[in-house]
């Protein structure tokens, strides 16, 4: 549902200010490699969104698509891991 809804991102946006400020923050508990301690990680709407210019659709100038996704990357020390950032 929410990748549907974010492909129709241009109907949705049209309607607001605050753009994808809008969509709610999304929140990573990571633990440091230096002392362990966990720390929380917020993204705000314009940090895990990408906005697109849709030049195969007439009826809508842009789409909006995660980003991020699914990476198949096991590590021996630490197991299957997530890379932050682009």
């Amino acid at each position: 549902v929410a990748k549907l809804l974010l492909e129709d991102c241009d109907s949705w946006m049209k309607d607001s200010e605050k753009g994808l400020g809008e969509l709610p923050p999304l929140s990573f508990f990571v633990a440091g490699a230096k002392d362990g301690k966990a720390q929380e990680l917020k993204l705000s709407g314009v940090d895990y969104v990408l906005r697109m210019t849709d030049e195969r659709s007439p009826e809508r100038s842009s789409v909006c698509a995660p980003a991020f996704g699914p990476l198949n990357y096991p590590t021996k020390k630490n197991g299957p891991v997530w890379i932050m950032g682009l």
